[in-house]
């Protein structure tokens, strides 16, 4: 039987499938750096590069939205102060979108060219893979918790 709402599922199901979802997005965080890195070492290939970006971009957008719905349930374990790290991941992914706006106007044909498309593409690698960092701290948090409660006969 699957589940179809947050509250069905279990907070462990639900971190899992966040970090299903951070590996996804680390595979393509991998593609864009070789991309850039090939189009920083034959000064061709932006094509290739803005392709693969504006894909990550895109998939990481669908990514906070599902996490989003996910975060209640994900941190449902965490004790005392699961409301306020909620706050603050949602707090980031207000930052994220309007740093993807960004990104993908500076990916478009009249975007970025050259060496400053490659910068661009590189520090919101960089950015990424620091908040993703991040937010799995707090969702291993919520497994120490989940098991701390476990333990206690919770």
């Amino acid at each position: 039987m699957s589940r179809t709402t947050t509250e069905e599922m279990s907070s462990d199901e639900a971190r899992g499938q966040i970090l299903a979802q951070h590996a996804v997005l680390r595979r393509l965080l991998a593609d864009v750096v070789a991309s850039a890195d090939q189009a920083a070492a034959s000064g061709e290939d932006f094509e290739v590069l803005r392709e693969r970006a504006k894909l990550l971009y895109e998939t990481l957008a669908v990514h906070m939205t599902f996490e989003e719905e996910l975060l209640p349930a994900a941190l449902r374990d965490v004790i005392g102060c699961g409301a306020m790290i909620r706050a603050g991941l949602q707090e980031d992914h207000a930052r994220q979108r309007e740093i993807i706006a960004l990104a993908i106007s500076g990916i478009g044909p009249n975007g970025f060219s050259g060496a400053a498309l490659i910068e661009s593409v590189q520090a919101f690698v960089e950015m990424l893979l620091v908040d993703m960092e991040s937010e799995e701290r707090c969702l291993l948090q919520a497994d120490l918790d989940a098991l701390s409660n476990d333990s206690h006969g919770g």
